[in-house]
């Protein structure tokens, strides 16, 4: 049974409002836009069209082929690179909540979770915060996939600005390094 107090992540409303003189409306991105984007990102990762940089060529004109095909053709490059913007950031917050002492995922309603206490205190300190507390984030562990993290929960996150040479490899740590420098000095010693 799903908890009805918990909201999911909803975020780039449409204002209606138009932005300069350009005559493209804002694009409301609803729970299905976003999971259906997301199943696009992850193909075409597993195609091989995402380096450690970003997308290929090919891959971006697959993944706005797809989303025109399925929404409609306000879903171009540019609003999927806006919204990958934006749910970096959501992502980004998330990954340091659960980085904190206090702090878990809950695995069933996709969201970052905390006592009472511990919520109250560091959104003292971190009002911004607020967002977060009892909203879901259903693709937080797709998102890790995409973004290039190893793992997606509150024991195996790697944060660093490392960029693997593949999507899915995970960088070297400082061990594997020394490990690889104690093996070539012993064997020059040798």
């Amino acid at each position: 049974m799903i908890d009805e107090e918990v909201q999911c992540i909803n975020v780039g409303q449409s204002s209606g409002a138009k932005r300069g003189k350009r005559d493209k409306k804002n694009v409301t991105w609803t729970e299905i836009a976003d999971e259906f984007l997301t199943n696009v990102l992850i193909e075409q990762i597993t195609l091989g069209q995402k380096d450690g940089i970003g997308f290929a060529l090919e891959g971006w004109r697959e993944i706005e082929r797809k989303m025109k095909e399925k929404f409609g053709d306000a879903y171009d490059k540019a609003k999927i690179r806006n919204r990958l913007k934006t749910v970096k950031i959501h992502y980004n917050h998330i990954k340091i909540l659960m980085c904190l002492s206090g702090f878990g995922w809950d695995d069933i309603k996709k969201r970052v979770i905390a006592e009472d206490q511990v919520w109250d205190d560091y959104l003292k300190a971190h009002p911004d915060y607020k967002y977060y507390r009892g909203r879901s984030f259903p693709d937080f562990e797709n998102f890790a996939i995409i973004y290039g993290d190893s793992s997606a929960d509150d024991r195996d996150v790697i944060l660093t600005n490392q960029r693997p040479s593949h999507p899915m490899a995970a960088p070297k740590s400082n061990h594997d390094k020394d490990m690889a420098t104690e093996s070539s000095s012993s064997e020059k010693k040798g």
